[in-house]
């Protein structure tokens, strides 16, 4: 199934020119973000904090548009303002460098600018003061460290901590031994996501602290990290996984799954 998301670029012309000034400046210079060194990042996932990444799709919900493997949800456009507006404490957000880069910087081009540039419109006007206190990562750090997230992973397991895969079946095969899967469907995952917090909530309660999701379910998975952020360890893993199953560049959509 593909759903191409249409261009609104009155709307979008519209958010820009009514943009405060402070707006507009990171819009043109990209957000003054300190980005957070990949090594200072594995510590803290080993001391409990949450992992999420935000990316072109969730920008989409956010505008009220529909993505290739997930249907608008207005509940899901909520939660996905929440989180970018109130996150969790114990969080590594993920933004992509879209966000925060110099227009000079080459990794623009014609392509890229069509894709990305309403979520640097969307983050030059959310950037603020609420998050000072978050730690600000890259959308890319999964598909950077894909080769190591079984070891990761492991070590999570051996401090004692319960994983649990949220996704695909077949991505148990890069989990540790004992993992406990929660199956979501490949497409429109937040078609059935009261099953599945009812889920997470039994696995919580047995848990505890001591719980890890490991996720791979598209903009669910932020849901998820909304939702459930302050009580346990929620890793956004999403096409991390398909990379280290499969070998950096395979994406989900590639083989019409979710990521």
């Amino acid at each position: 199934m593909f759903r191409m998301k249409k261009p609104t670029p009155l709307r979008l012309a519209y958010e820009i020119v009514t943009s405060s000034p402070r707006s507009l400046y990171n819009m043109l210079f990209g957000c003054s973000i300190r980005i957070t060194s990949d090594q200072v990042v594995l510590d803290l996932l080993g001391k409990g904090f949450s992992f999420v990444r935000w990316g072109d799709g969730e920008t989409a919900i956010v505008r009220k548009k529909s993505i290739s493997y997930q249907k608008f949800s207005l509940n899901l456009s909520e939660k996905l303002e929440n989180l970018s507006s109130n996150p969790p404490g114990r969080l590594v957000f993920g933004l992509p460098w879209v966000a925060y880069a110099s227009p000079f910087d080459r990794r623009w081009n014609k392509r890229i600018f069509g894709i990305m540039f309403s979520t640097r419109v969307y983050w030059a006007k959310k950037y603020r003061n609420q998050f000072l206190h978050v730690t600000i990562s890259r959308t890319e750090f999964w598909w950077e460290h894909a080769n190591q997230i079984p070891t990761i992973l492991q070590r999570l397991q051996d401090q004692g901590r319960k994983l649990i895969l949220v996704g695909s079946s077949h991505f148990l095969a890069i989990c540790p031994p004992n993992t406990q899967l929660i199956e979501v469907k490949k497409s429109d995952a937040f078609s059935d996501y009261e099953t599945l917090c009812k889920s997470v909530n039994e696995v919580y309660y047995a848990n505890r602290e001591n719980l890890t999701l490991i996720v791979s379910a598209g903009p669910t998975a932020k849901a998820l990290v909304n939702d459930f952020g302050n009580l346990m360890q929620v890793l956004d893993i999403g096409h991390g996984l398909n990379f280290a199953l499969n070998g950096f560049g395979s994406w989900a959509w590639s083989k019409s799954e979710t990521e």
